[in-house]
């Protein structure tokens, strides 16, 4: 049934601010609710009571040099995710308490939960992504090893001499979190002097977007994606060189402009963008506003 004996729907539960939590919360909403991961759990693609990662990060912790102690081995998120997505969509409408994940979240990478302070939603996100892909390809495996994530700046698949592409749809990973958030970036360079193009294409998980720091108004999440694809001459700080631009791969001019613009070549099924709020220190109060609806093509 898609609502409980309240007739409340199910998943629509909120998650308790466990204290300057939220950045926490908010992008385990967004993630455990794409159709692609939070599917993946429902359909008990990850079962807990067979984990071997899990198993091992319940040993006791060890203590260490300076009196304080480490967890022997750290627990599998890929665990803690499939309990998180059964309380969500579970029926109960009180809010979830994640004390169990943020517990295993510091085991797994502490140096995001450092002071009591605000943190940084966006690289959570990306932490999130990357340690869970391990957990559930170790687990996929038996419990031993994991794949590399395909983050940006991975395997770049560059045009040869003829100017065709080689995509790297092949080396897409299976694991849930990959098939939701990990897409192409493409990156076109064109030569000023030839007119040769040079692609080269880079998995990423997700889109940061550039917020204009208008004087007054509202931002539209349209216009920050035209400016994240718009044309962008490069100049020599951009190429490195004091003697102009890097060659090209033609006609090896390097005196040239060269022209630099950003696509996607191969959308998601759950696109992530991030809006970097922040230039030179200063945070960029604006409001952006985004469709219900939005055509990436």
């Amino acid at each position: 049934a898609r609502v409980d004996a309240r007739g409340v729907p199910r998943g629509v539960r909120g998650v308790a601010n466990l204290g300057n939590t939220c950045f926490m919360s908010t992008v385990l909403h967004a993630t455990l609710r794409s159709p692609t991961v939070g599917g993946f759990f429902l359909r008990d693609g990850h079962a807990r009571e067979l984990c071997r990662a899990r198993a091992k990060g319940s040993e006791p912790f060890e203590p260490f040099a300076g009196g304080a102690s480490e967890p022997a081995s750290r627990p599998c998120l890929a665990c803690e995710l499939d309990g998180l997505t059964s309380a969500l969509y579970g029926g109960d409408s009180k809010p979830v308490v994640p004390a169990t994940f943020l517990h295993s979240w510091w085991r797994q990478a502490p140096e995001h939960l450092r002071g009591q302070g605000q943190h940084d939603a966006h690289e959570f996100f990306l932490g999130l992504v990357s340690a869970a892909h391990a957990d559930l390809v170790a687990g996929a495996r038996g419990g031993a090893g994991a794949g590399d994530a395909p983050a940006r700046g991975g395997r770049r698949d560059e045009t040869d001499e003829t100017g065709k592409k080689h995509d790297d749809s092949d080396s897409r990973c299976p694991c849930p979190m990959h098939r939701a958030f990990a897409g192409t970036l493409r990156s076109d360079v064109a030569c000023g002097a030839c007119g040769h193009v040079s692609t080269v294409m880079d998995p990423t998980v997700g889109l940061s977007l550039d917020v204009p720091a208008t004087p007054a108004g509202a931002v539209t999440l349209e216009e920050c994606l035209r400016r994240f694809v718009r044309p962008e001459r490069l100049c020599d700080a951009d190429a490195g060189s004091s003697s102009g631009a890097f060659a090209c791969a033609r006609c090896g001019d390097r005196a040239a402009a060269k022209t630099k613009q950003m696509s996607l070549s191969r959308a998601p099924p759950t696109l992530a963008l991030h809006l970097k709020r922040f230039r030179r220190g200063a945070k960029i109060d604006r409001h952006v506003a985004f469709p219900f609806a939005l055509d990436v093509a």
